[in-house]
């Protein structure tokens, strides 16, 4: 009885230890929203993003296939949403009060278009097809989502930008004395976290909360003189702290729609990197915990809790990785772990309107700041020891484009940036199974001796190309390449043969590179010749301006044997 007792009530106190860390990263989210756009209401953002959370717990406890995971807010597009939401509003001229509102509604949209991207991947068994997404596209994208939390947190709450803050009303209520007391408990955060003490985290959070009234009790200083140096908000700052958690789609709420529509990309972006984020995720803790998960199953499973929890006007959330890792070291690996996280955001909930405006400022500025820190060195510095130079270039030019031109630029910049450096490794990488003239590539045929010796004295009559691979602008160069060498070599080919017997794919590109192949043939006097070509390629090749059977064209046979055969008999 004891046995079976002690496993179940230790995975229980790892899962509240764990709790309380989630729920501080949580809360410290949730003030990034209200500090960056003057959400009239840190409490209701607080509310939000906590009930997001246990939503995505709730629903992993119930049919997630890791026991002990545990759900959480996004990082990655609440960051992005900041810079959008706080251009979008300052740019429509959102009054106050309808900018709570319009910030809910925007979060909701991306938890919408982010669920329907997963749900739709996950039920039409995509599962597999994102693995062919490049990597550093997506760490790219991770890495500046970490940049702009950063940016959003120096330059709009502690006005650390150089020119004027975007948010002189709240960075007016800090002062120097909590930008250092910030920068301070981001680096113990940062240094905790770095050397893999993951299991002090929630400690120092609670920790120097604790620490920070026992200094006011010890000196006998109050919470107004707190305030008056501006190392507390002002209870007007922190908005109204009676919680209705609002419905953006049927919440009557004024809502800014030229904000709206100005958040547009950044909505997009949010999504596009939620997605990138949470495939990265699951497949770290897959690999974490050694586990075997059906992806298409959890990946219907966040995007239907993030379509629920858009109806909230909550930000995307997914699977905790931290917590859930944390966990899994610890030794708690059953679902009472998760049960236990899930109870207390459950309390952080009911308790967020007395416990969050107690919280230091600087403790939830100091979180924000370790977050993006964390997210810049994981996808970004610590990338350029594993990944080759070319593709950790296109981590750091994304990160660069999003600082100047915004992060849906960035990204799209990114996947051309990567199409073009694959071309370019892809067209390094031999077309030619074999190649050569009739020395080493014949018919089977048996031949006379004498036969043998014209043939051998006329082997550069026939050149034979075997072709393997798929064939693109990059990799069909080489062929081009070849055909130009041999026509100019005197005597040209009679005859050039292009066997496709190996080739699984041709492009448009391609195609027209026969066409020039079939030209400087004909240009002199040589016959380009196309055998074995699957259904496939002989449709695309049929569809295509390339002349078939005609004089300066293609000829389309289907052996290359009986080719081999007829041309060495006309010789």
């Amino acid at each position: 009885m004891t046995t079976a007792r002690g496993p179940w009530l230790t995975d229980i106190a790892v899962g509240g230890f764990v709790g309380l860390d989630l729920a501080g990263r949580v809360a410290a989210l949730a003030s990034l929203v209200y500090f960056a756009n003057l959400a009239n209401g840190m409490t209701e953002a607080d509310a939000v993003f906590i009930a997001a959370a246990a939503l995505m717990s709730a629903f992993l406890l119930w049919r997630g296939g890791i026991p002990n995971a545990t759900g959480t807010v996004q990082d990655e597009p609440v960051a992005i949403l900041v810079s959008g939401l706080t251009a979008g509003l300052a740019a429509s001229n959102t009054p106050e009060e309808a900018g709570l509102a319009t910030v809910f509604l925007a979060l909701g949209l991306t938890s919408a278009l982010t669920g329907a991207a997963l749900w739709l991947v996950g039920r039409f068994g995509f599962a597999d097809l994102i693995r062919v997404l490049p990597y550093p596209v997506m760490a790219g994208s991770l890495a500046s989502s970490g940049y702009l939390m950063v940016s959003a947190i120096t330059e709009r709450v502690l006005g650390l930008s150089i020119g004027t803050s975007l948010m002189p009303e709240v960075a007016a209520h800090f002062s120097w004395t909590v930008t250092l007391l910030s920068v301070t408990f981001a680096a113990a955060m940062f240094t905790v976290q770095r050397m893999r003490w993951s299991l002090f985290a929630p400690v120092l959070f609670v920790g120097t909360t604790l620490a920070f009234y026992g200094w006011l009790c010890l000196f006998d200083i109050g919470l107004e003189e707190m305030r008056a140096i501006g190392v507390l908000a002002d209870a007007g700052v922190l908005g109204p702290v009676d919680i209705q958690i609002p419905m953006p789609f049927a919440w009557g709420g004024p809502v800014s729609w030229p904000a709206r529509i100005a958040m547009t990309p950044s909505i997009f972006a949010a999504s596009i990197v939620g997605c990138f984020a949470y495939l990265l995720t699951l497949g770290g803790v897959e690999l974490a915990t050694r586990r075997d998960v059906d992806l298409n199953c959890e990946l219907r499973l966040t995007g239907g809790a993030n379509l629920l929890s858009a109806t909230l006007g909550a930000p995307p959330s997914y699977l905790s990785a931290s917590t859930t890792v944390l966990a899994e070291q610890l030794g708690a690996r059953s679902r009472a772990t998760a049960a236990a996280v899930l109870a207390i955001l459950l309390l952080g909930l009911l308790l967020a309107e007395t416990v969050l405006p107690l919280v230091p400022p600087f403790v939830l500025i100091g979180m924000i700041l370790t977050i993006g820190a964390n997210l810049l060195w994981s996808w970004c510095l610590t990338q350029a020891r594993r990944l080759p130079i070319l593709d950790w270039f296109i981590v750091v030019t994304i990160v660069a484009i999003t600082a100047i031109h915004g992060i849906l630029s960035a990204i799209l910049a990114g996947f051309l940036i990567s199409f073009v450096i694959f071309a370019l490794r892809y067209g390094r990488i031999s077309v030619f199974r074999r190649a050569g003239d009739a020395r080493s590539i014949r018919s089977t045929v048996d031949r006379s001796p004498a036969e043998e010796r014209l043939l051998a004295r006329h082997a550069h009559a026939i050149e034979t190309m075997i072709l393997r691979g798929y064939l693109f602008f990059g990799s069909v160069e080489q062929v081009v390449s070849r055909v130009r060498l041999r026509l100019a070599s005197a005597p040209a080919p009679r005859a050039i043969i292009l066997d496709f017997s190996q080739v699984n794919g041709i492009a448009p590109p391609a195609c027209s590179a026969l066409q020039k192949m079939a030209t400087l043939c004909a240009e002199k006097g040589s016959e380009l010749v196309a055998t074995h070509l699957p259904r496939e390629i002989k449709a695309a090749i049929e569809t295509s301006s390339i002349p078939i059977g005609a004089p300066g064209g293609l000829l389309i046979e289907a052996s290359t044997d009986e080719v081999l055969e007829a041309y060495e008999n006309a010789l």
